[in-house]
This record gives structure tokens, sequence and C-alpha cells, in this order.
């Protein structure tokens, strides 16, 4: 735990000095972003260690943060949403299959090629996911959401938003769950014909073709 805060308060420092960083990690199963007015790009890429850099900050009023746990868990926290915007470039290069977890509000987030499963809390974001498979659970308020890829799981709540998921080949009997008040639109493959949702009290506007 001492060794851990050391470098926590290292790293701090070195934010001060200089309002450009860059870290790398071995063996990280979980990524966390927090963070209010930022552009946040994660990508699923060959390589030997998760790539983290983060760009354009203030370092006294926009510091960043990092947590590493012994569990292989990255959390990379800015200003919060509900705090000042702060106009954070961050970029995330992971090697093998994690979760990504982003909670952002007046954000900017590109997802490229995850496959194992997106969670997405946001509020007043634009979120575009390429390539991406596996999971994808979505919690938004008045955001655009625009996926395509081959997701087995989706899990969609909030309001006031748009989401639109484009499945690129056909998926295996995915398990789609929906509720909140959104506008969602799903394009499937030409030889999918149906497919079977979950509504657990949604008040939005469904479009399958």
């Amino acid at each position: 735990m001492k060794k851990f805060l050391t470098g926590l308060f290292l790293f701090f420092l070195l934010s001060l000095a200089n309002a450009q960083q860059s870290q790398e990690y071995d063996g990280i199963k979980e990524i966390s972003v927090e963070a209010n007015g930022a552009k946040v790009e994660v990508a699923q890429i060959k390589g030997q260690k998760t790539y983290v850099r983060v760009e354009k900050f203030d370092p006294e009023k926009c510091p960043i943060l990092f947590f590493h746990t012994q569990d292989k868990d990255l959390t990379l926290k800015t200003n919060p949403p509900g705090g000042n915007p702060c106009e954070n470039i961050i970029f995330i290069k992971t090697p093998k299959k994690v979760k990504v977890r982003i909670t952002a509000e007046s954000s900017q987030i590109t997802l490229d090629g995850l496959e194992e499963q997106a969670v997405l809390n946001i509020k007043k974001t634009n979120a575009f996911l390429n390539n991406c498979a596996g999971r994808l659970d979505i919690n938004s308020q008045t955001s655009n959401i625009i996926a395509k890829g081959l997701f087995d799981k989706i899990k969609v709540d909030g309001e006031n938003s748009f989401i639109e998921v484009t499945w690129l080949k056909e998926p295996k009997q995915p398990e789609v769950e929906l509720s909140g008040k959104n506008n969602i639109i799903f394009y499937l493959p030409q030889n999918v014909k149906k497919m079977g949702v979950k509504d657990s009290k949604f008040l939005g506007n469904l479009i399958i073709q």
C-alpha cells in the first residue's frame, strides 16, 4: 500500500511539471475512466502491455489520478461528472480482452475492437463503438451512441438518448434487455429477420431493421 501511494504521489508531481503523461501496465483485467469534458479513446490491439497516454490537461485544475490495484484493475480519474469540465485527451491501448467502464459527462468516447465488455454510464456525451463484440451495457442521459460489431448481450437504460446498434455479422441469439426511455434502432444482417427483446418497463421507441 505504501509503495502504491508513493507511486501515485510521484505521478501527481510529474503531472504538475508536465501536462502530458504516459504509463504502461502489465496484465490489466479491467479499465475504468471517469471524465467530464474529455476525449477518451480505448482500443484493443496487439501488444504486450496496456498503454495509457494523457494529453491537454491543466495539471493544477485538472490533475489526472491513476489507481492501479493488485487485482490488475486500472482506474483513471479526472474531474468527475457534475464538476467543472476538463478537456483532457485520454488514449488507452490494451493488448487483450478487458472490461472497459466509462463514466462521463459532456465527453466524446471512441471504443475500437473491444471483445469483452463495454459499460457506458454517460450524460450529454457522444460515444462511438467500432468493431466491438461481447457485452454492451448502456445507461445514458441525453446522449448519442453509435455501435457497430458483433454483440451477444446488450442492456440499455436511461432516457432522452439516441442509440444505434449495427450487427456486422449474424448474431448468435443475442440477449437484449431494454428499459428506460430512449430512441433505439437495431440494424440486423439481411438474413436475420427477428430478434428477441426483453422489455423491462421500456417506454422509448425501438426500430429493428
